[in-house]
């Protein structure tokens, strides 16, 4: 019998192990759905057709191969929550949010409080970490789970150094597809969207920064898993400062979303914006003064 983790990390077992499994405790679901004429991967939410089928009459999954086979006789098995508990969690970032920056913070603690999802489309040096701060502070009091997620593996590496500064008596762990230390339970996770795909119903919180990036944007898997990966009851927040029509669309018609904007950098001067002047002849007019 392998690690049994305790935070809704998903496991994939046969069915002699899952025997020994309480259902009372654990989320126990078939990896891959048979139907008639294909079969849907649980993990990954992809239809599978029948050329996908082993020798013995198995299907497996080609979409989500890369975090590990999957068969139709295989289970996706993660521990139920546990009853959160209040605890003592110290922040130790010694900096001084804006006005502006505040109002954010406020409105993150407010919208979490009503079960409200949150964008943050704030321009690139708003300080959209530090404005996190307060919420993040707020759910690991509250015995609670959070994860901080990025398309990108450099935003993964800049983030843990900034997290770990703020948060310096708990435990942090960093997971991507080249950690090279096996994972371990932690109440503050720092993940690539791809590792999300091993969650289920594991985070109170779940933050995905730069959310419009490549290829979290137009990933139907890596979106799905982020789902997945959210407890029911858990909330939320996408960071990002160029967010597409298609996203604020989605999210202004998802009446459980709420938009908090921040134009201004720290510093709180105006943003420099380009201005165009047509200048007629101008390689002519320059070599004149040659």
């Amino acid at each position: 019998m392998q690690t049994m983790y305790e935070d809704g990390y998903v496991q994939v077992l046969d069915s002699t192990q899952c025997q020994q499994l309480s259902k009372d405790q654990w989320f126990i679901r078939p990896a891959i759905i048979p139907q008639k004429f294909n079969a849907i991967c649980t993990r990954c939410n992809q239809l599978i057709s029948a050329d996908y089928q082993l020798a013995d009459g198995r299907y497996y999954c080609p979409f989500c191969l890369s975090f590990g086979r999957l068969t139709s006789r295989d289970y996706l098995c993660s521990k139920k929550p546990r009853e959160a508990t209040k605890r003592i969690v110290e922040l130790t970032w010694m900096g001084q949010l804006t006005r502006y920056q505040q109002h954010i913070a406020d409105q993150l603690c407010h919208n979490y409080l009503l079960q409200q999802h949150t964008l943050i489309w704030a321009v690139t040096g708003a300080g959209k970490t530090e404005m996190l701060f307060p919420l993040i502070y707020q759910v690991l009091a509250e015995g609670k789970r959070v994860c901080l997620a990025s398309p990108r593996i450099d935003v993964c590496l800049e983030l843990l150094p900034r997290i770990q500064q703020a948060f310096q008596k708990e435990a942090i762990f960093l997971l991507y597809g080249d950690s090279e230390e096996a994972y371990q339970e932690t109440n503050l996770l720092i993940c690539t969207t791809h590792q999300l795909i091993h969650f289920y119903q594991s985070f109170d919180l779940l933050i995905i920064d730069e959310v419009d990036a490549f290829p979290y944007a137009d990933d139907l898997l890596l979106n799905y898993a982020t789902k997945q990966a959210l407890k029911v009851t858990g909330i939320q927040v996408f960071l990002t400062a160029t967010p597409s029509n298609r996203l604020l669309k989605e999210v202004k018609k998802d009446q459980s979303f709420a938009i908090c904007k921040l134009p201004l950098r720290f510093h709180q001067r105006p943003l420099l914006q380009p201005k165009c002047i047509w200048f007629n002849q101008w390689v002519t007019k320059l070599l004149q003064q040659i």
